[in-house]
C-alpha cells in the first residue's frame, strides 16, 4: 500500500508501508503512528474492548476514539504486538531531515541496515529479483533440495566448503582421530 506525506520542506514523499501497518497509520495519522511506533513497535499493547483506555502507558499516545477506531481497523482488543515498522520509520524520519546515524540510533539498527531501507521500492525489488536469481541459478527451484540449495548458497556468499569427515583438519598433537 503507497501512502504519501509531506518532507520538512514541504515536499511530498509518497512511499510503500506494509500491510500490517496500515490500520495504525488510517487510524493514527503518519506523525502518530511514527510516534507510536516508535515507543511500543515490536512490543505488546494493550486495547481494552470497551476502548476506554485509562491510565494504559498507550493511553499517552492514543486517545479512546482513536483505540475505538483501531478496534474497528482489526486491532484489538486485547494484547496486540505493534510491528517494528522499520522501513517506514526510516523514511519518515529522513523526510522530517534526521541524517542516517541518527535514524540509527532511534530505530536500533546498523547505518548498512538503514541505508538499505531508504532506497526507493523499485530498487529494493530489483535487487530482491537479483539475489534470487543468483542464489538459485534463474529461478526458484522446483524441489526442496537441501544440497543444491546450500551449494547455491556456497557459490554466493563465497564461503569454504563445509568441513567432512575426509578433510577434518589435523588436532595439535598430530593425530586425525
Amino acid at each position: 500500500m503507497k501512502i504519501t506525506w509531506p518532507d520538512s520542506h514541504g515536499k511530498e514523499i509518497t512511499g510503500r508501508i506494509d500491510a500490517a501497518l496500515w490500520p495504525i497509520v488510517s487510524v493514527l495519522g503518519i506523525e502518530r503512528a511514527a510516534r507510536v511506533l516508535l515507543r511500543f513497535g515490536g512490543s505488546y499493547v494493550y486495547i481494552p474492548a470497551s476502548g476506554e483506555m485509562g491510565r494504559n502507558r498507550l493511553s499517552r499516545f492514543v486517545t479512546s476514539e482513536e483505540a475505538r477506531g483501531l478496534i474497528a481497523a482489526g486491532i484489538g482488543p486485547g494484547s496486540y504486538r505493534l510491528p517494528l515498522g522499520n522501513q517506514f520509520l526510516a523514511r519518515y524520519l529522513r523526510s522530517r531531515g534526521r541524517n542516517v546515524n541518527e535514524i540509527c540510533r532511534l530505530i536500533r539498527s546498523s547505518d548498512v541496515s538503514v541505508r538499505d531501507l531508504l532506497k526507493p521500492d523499485e530498487i529494493r525489488r530489483a535487487l530482491s529479483v537479483k539475489r534470487k536469481e543468483l542464489l538459485y541459478g534463474g529461478g526458484l527451484p522446483e524441489s526442496s533440495d537441501f544440497e543444491a540449495d546450500l551449494k547455491a548458497a556456497e557459490r554466493v556468499s563465497g564461503l569454504p566448503r563445509p568441513v567432512t569427515a575426509d578433510r577434518r583438519p589435523a588436532r595439535a598433537g598430530g593425530e586425525n582421530g
